[in-house]
C-alpha cells in the first residue's frame, strides 16, 4: 500500500467493481484508455478480478482510493514491465467525477517513487 496526502494506493478488491464500472462505462473517459467502453458490469467485474490477480513482476494495478473513505476513485499501474531491464510503462485512470483536483498527479507521483525507489527501475514511460 502507498499513502499520499489524500490517497491510498492499494490492491484492488472485488468490491471496487461498481466504482470502476462508473469509469469504464463512460465513453468520454474511455477515449484515452487502451480498451473499449465496458457497457456490462460483468465485463468490469472480470477486469477488476484480473487487477486483483496481477503479477507484480510484470505489471501491477493499484486502486486509487480516497484515504478517508477508501472509495475507489480510479487506478494507477505499471505495465509492460521488464523489471530485469529496469523499465516499465505507467498508466492511470481517474473517475471523471474526481478529475481536475490533482489526484492523478498525486497518484502517479507516488507510483513513480515506488517504481524508482523500490523496484529500482531506470526508465518509465
Amino acid at each position: 500500500m502507498l499513502l499520499t496526502t489524500r490517497l491510498r494506493l492499494r490492491q484492488f478488491r472485488a468490491e471496487d467493481t461498481d466504482a470502476m464500472h462508473e469509469c469504464f462505462a463512460d465513453p468520454e473517459a474511455m477515449r484515452f484508455w487502451n480498451a473499449p467502453v465496458q457497457t456490462k458490469r460483468t465485463e468490469t467485474e472480470r477486469t477488476v478480478l484480473r487487477y486483483v490477480a496481477c503479477t507484480p513482476s510484470y505489471h501491477r494495478h493499484w486502486a486509487v482510493a480516497d484515504i478517508e473513505t477508501d472509495r475507489c476513485l480510479g487506478l494507477v499501474s505499471y505495465h509492460d514491465g521488464h523489471i530485469r531491464n529496469k523499465r516499465a510503462a505507467i498508466g492511470y485512470f481517474i473517475n471523471p467525477a474526481y478529475q481536475s483536483r490533482g489526484m492523478a498527479t498525486e497518484a502517479v507521483s507516488a507510483m513513480l517513487d515506488f517504481c524508482f525507489d523500490h523496484l529500482g527501475l531506470h526508465r518509465l514511460q
